[in-house]
């Protein structure tokens, strides 16, 4: 994938679940560290992998093996910034930030 667009930003930050698994896809985490890292089922961690599959941000592959796609800067020079600080091994908080505005607080974990 090369941009994301304006529309795929603010999709992916206006869904707490869907950016936080968006961001451990990326990540290169796998199916089972995020369903047993968070209060996920199998098929909601599906289910965003699925549509980040359709975006072309990563390869679901079969056995449910996670590609992230290499990826840069919005199509109009857009981009989404994440600051988080993690406050235990498996907690944390932050925000993501899209250049457009769009603006999402993080909450990573239990």
């Amino acid at each position: 994938m090369a941009h994301l667009t304006v529309e795929q930003e603010e999709e992916i930050v206006s869904d707490p679940t869907f950016l936080l698994v968006a961001l451990c896809a990326v990540g290169n985490w796998t199916v089972e560290q995020i369903t047993e890292t968070y209060d996920l089922t199998l098929a909601e961690c599906i289910e965003c992998l699925t549509r980040l599959d359709r975006r072309r941000i990563i390869e679901l592959q079969p056995g449910n093996r996670i590609r992230p796609l290499p990826s840069a800067y919005g199509s109009r020079g857009t981009y989404m910034n994440c600051e988080y600080r993690m406050t235990t091994p498996y907690q944390g908080t932050g925000t993501c930030k899209v250049s457009t505005g769009a603006m999402n607080q993080v909450h990573i974990g239990g």
